[in-house]
């Protein structure tokens, strides 16, 4: 058999199409700049990913370094994060910036959830600080909404776009979660404030807001006030999954 920078395009693309993963990318990284871009262009964006997947590491590497930004984006959409996570922790920091300045706030959000520390850390230290923070409070929602998921709750989204609240049923009682996100400071009885302002108009029996960040001295004092004008509100913290039983029992104790 000849070798693939000698053989004939057309039989090249299919001898490429029709081999294992693995042995598509080696024959892929091999290849010539004239070769490899008609072969690229041959294949499906799913067949290319399912052989990006498959590569070996080495492989990989140097397939993902002879991709353009453009193909990679598209890499990144066809595939689940935590695929798309691994590929992208094969580039440059220049190259990985690049490729995530064209990915969807949503996609993006939901790779800094498996991005490796290294590659969380460059991507955000490359934005401003008002897109790294609207980012990593996207993030921090889903990951709320995933503690909720894996609770014996029902959980109800307040519309079309809103990330930052949802309608928890426990028990057959209804309580409004709030999800706060800080990026420096405190959770204060202000923010407590926003989230009961939140529940005006709505059948809940309780609101209770999700912080990653410490709780300020106000908000014990807020919480007794709200109590005395009959609003039963309280709020947690959760950072990781070593709080997730936390979270579960608050729920519980604000429908009991």
């Amino acid at each position: 058999m000849l070798p693939g920078w000698m053989m004939p395009i057309d039989e090249l693309i299919n001898n490429v199409l029709s081999a294992p993963p693995q042995e598509a990318a080696r024959v892929l990284t091999t290849l010539p700049p004239d070769r490899f871009e008609p072969v690229l262009q041959a294949m499906r964006i799913q067949d290319l990913a399912h052989v990006a997947i498959s590569a070996r590491p080495e492989d990989q590497a140097e397939l993902m370094s002879r991709l353009s930004i453009t193909k990679i984006q598209d890499l990144v959409h066809a595939m689940a994060p935590a695929y798309a996570a691994n590929l992208l922790a094969t580039l440059t920091p220049k190259r990985l910036v690049a490729v995530m300045e064209g990915v969807a706030p949503a996609e993006t959000s939901e790779l800094l959830r498996v991005m490796p520390e290294e590659q969380r850390t460059i991507l955000l230290n490359s934005m401003d600080r008002h897109n790294a923070g609207s980012l990593l409070a996207s993030s921090y929602e889903l990951d709320v909404a995933q503690v909720l998921g894996r609770t014996n709750v029902t959980v109800s989204s307040l519309g079309e776009g809103v990330t930052d609240a949802l309608l928890v049923g426990i028990f057959g009682r209804y309580i409004l979660l709030t999800i706060h996100y800080i990026d420096q400071g405190e959770f204060t009885a202000q923010d407590l404030q926003k989230a009961e302002s939140r529940a005006q108009g709505m059948q809940v029996s309780a609101v209770l807001a999700v912080t990653n960040a410490q709780i300020g001295y106000d908000v014990p004092e807020y919480k007794l006030d709200a109590m005395r004008r009959g609003r039963l509100i309280d709020v947690v913290t959760w950072t990781d999954p070593g709080h997730d039983g936390q979270l579960q029992r608050m729920l519980v104790q604000l429908v009991r």
